[in-house]
């Protein structure tokens, strides 16, 4: 697979400044309908989007799915659909920098899930990272208002079937480019919400007024966010992606300010950064096992069994 750091670095930082507009659009619109409604309306757009950019780069037909790839991005669409609908009622329900607090719980995700199913070592350092981020969320929840801890097991439910996406992408990206994929993944979200919220009698007609806001949230998230993530995947680690997309809840917070005029509490923000601070450790330590890995490898094959 291609890597450069730089680029990899790049991504992944516009990934969490385009991603934070999603919180702040999601959250206006999910005032005036459910999260139904507003995910099925929202991925039409993010999936028009995907077709128009295709289009101008003269790139559609070509987008062609292998048929060893139909099942892997069925299964992705399946779990992000229960993920968005999850994360879209957290963000109903609460602060939207709250939402993205826990949502970077994912980070802890992706690790534990490469441990379990990469054979991935996990070390003290982890451990005590995990611990931090774990304290940070306590922080938070402990004697909160319903809603929030609500909220809470919401996001860290969406986060952790986000991340299991995530393994299947890591592993896809090298035999299939991140625009065809992230382009078949919109789609597949697409058909799936607008299904099951149909079936389920969910549907509420949008205001026109609210189509604005929905087209901008799913142009800086499903789009531009998920587009900036896989390519920052091509690139990076993805213990180093979803570090750096932990600063996420900074430009939320910022946001939430000046267009929603809402900021969280002291307690809050302070667990927030604790947060942070815990996923901070949890990857130095997962990029330093990594790295003794990446050094006991040449040994192991210069000085085979039974020599």
């Amino acid at each position: 697979m291609e890597r450069d750091l730089k680029k990899g670095f790049l991504f992944a930082l516009l990934s969490a400044i385009s991603g934070a507009y999603l919180f702040i659009f999601s959250k206006y619109v999910l005032r005036f309908t459910n999260p139904e409604t507003f995910c099925s309306v929202y991925y039409i757009f993010a999936a028009a989007y995907y077709l128009i950019w295709l289009s101008v780069r003269g790139q559609l037909r070509q987008a062609r799915l292998p048929s060893g790839a139909v099942k892997v991005v069925l299964v992705i669409g399946l779990l992000e659909s229960a993920s968005v609908i999850a994360l879209y009622t957290a963000v109903r329900m609460m602060d939207p920098t709250l939402v993205s607090f826990f949502n970077n719980s994912q980070t802890l995700a992706i690790i534990l899930l490469s441990a379990v199913f990469l054979k991935e070592r996990f070390n003290r350092v982890e451990a005590l990272g995990t611990a931090v981020a774990l304290a940070g969320i306590f922080m938070i929840s402990y004697r909160s208002a319903h809603p929030v801890v609500t909220g809470m097991l919401l996001t860290l439910a969406s986060a952790g079937l986000f991340s299991c996406t995530v393994i299947l992408v890591k592993k896809t990206l090298p035999t299939l480019p991140p625009l065809v994929l992230a382009f078949y993944r919109g789609i597949t979200l697409m058909v799936i919400l607008n299904v099951y919220t149909f079936a389920t009698g969910r549907y509420q007609p949008l205001d026109w007024g609210l189509l604005l806001p929905t087209a901008a949230g799913a142009l800086f998230g499903p789009f531009l966010n998920i587009l900036f993530y896989f390519h920052s995947l091509k690139h990076f680690d993805a213990s180093k992606t979803s570090l750096v997309r932990a600063s996420q809840p900074l430009f939320v917070l910022i946001n939430a300010a000046v267009f929603l005029q809402t900021v969280p509490g002291i307690k809050e923000i302070a667990g927030g950064l604790v947060i942070i601070g815990g996923l901070y450790i949890l990857v130095k330590g997962h990029e330093r096992t990594e790295a003794l890995a990446a050094r006991a490898a040449p040994a192991a094959a210069a000085d085979p069994p039974g020599k």
